[in-house]
């Protein structure tokens, strides 16, 4: 699943691709290494045709995936329940 983001304290954006998903977290993959605690604003496009699930995390762990390649884990300062059931229906 696509994810857009923006860093909060650069106010940079990029595009990762969702690996996994929970109540309180996420894993993206993206080519770029996000330091940890960075406060990110986080749209996931879902495909069921809706609007993109809006949230807000901070990066707790990140890891070399491959060449140009990170793999990061974000706590979620939120949940929306009903917006990560939307989520969970399609991961």
């Amino acid at each position: 699943m696509p994810v857009k983001y923006t860093d909060l304290d650069s106010c940079l954006s990029g595009e990762a691709v969702l690996s996994d998903i929970s109540a309180y977290g996420l894993g993206m993959v993206t080519g770029v290494d996000l330091q940890l605690s960075t406060r990110l604003e986080i749209w996931l496009k879902v495909p069921d045709q809706g609007q993109p699930v809006y949230t807000r995390g901070k990066v707790v762990w990140s890891s070399i995936a491959g060449m140009n390649s990170h793999r990061m884990g974000v706590s979620l300062e939120r949940t929306e329940f009903m917006s990560l059931s939307r989520l969970m229906r399609i991961h």
